[in-house]
């Protein structure tokens, strides 16, 4: 089963959003951008990583990826950065922005597409059902 970590500090939304995705991947979230490059720091890797881009008062999802391209560069390859808002025009991280109010079928094709287009998955049929069995650490 694919693994996925989900990073935000609105507690309701990183939930919700985890209860939902749980249904096909195995989830762990996080609540800061700190805790978040703690999990990264023990190599284990994360077919999609769900970073918020702003946090109060801590690192933002860029500084998150930023700081994971420099910890484990392969894991910086599957980051998704949600944003309340659409990127600067050229904007090196654009391809990266899925929108936070994103319905979950358009979240679930990223999530898809990230992991089909990285060759982690047989075929696009077998990711659509993600099949298996995890056991959550949050």
């Amino acid at each position: 089963m694919k693994s996925l970590l989900i990073i935000d500090d609105d507690d309701m939304y990183r939930r919700a959003l985890s209860r939902v995705l749980s249904r096909t991947v195995c989830v762990t979230s996080s609540p800061s951008v700190e805790d978040a490059l703690g999990l990264i720091a023990t190599d284990h890797v994360y077919d999609v990583v769900l970073c918020d881009m702003a946090f109060a008062g801590g690192l933002s999802g860029r500084d998150f990826y930023e700081r994971t391209l420099a910890l484990a560069p392969a894991q910086a390859d599957r980051v998704l950065i949600l944003s309340g808002s659409y990127p600067a025009v050229g904007d090196p991280l654009a391809h990266r922005f899925v929108r936070k109010a994103a319905p979950i079928d358009e979240l679930h094709q990223r999530i898809v597409r990230l992991t089909t287009s990285r060759g982690r998955v047989e075929s696009r049929a077998r990711a659509r059902g993600w099949e298996g069995s995890c056991s959550p650490s949050n």
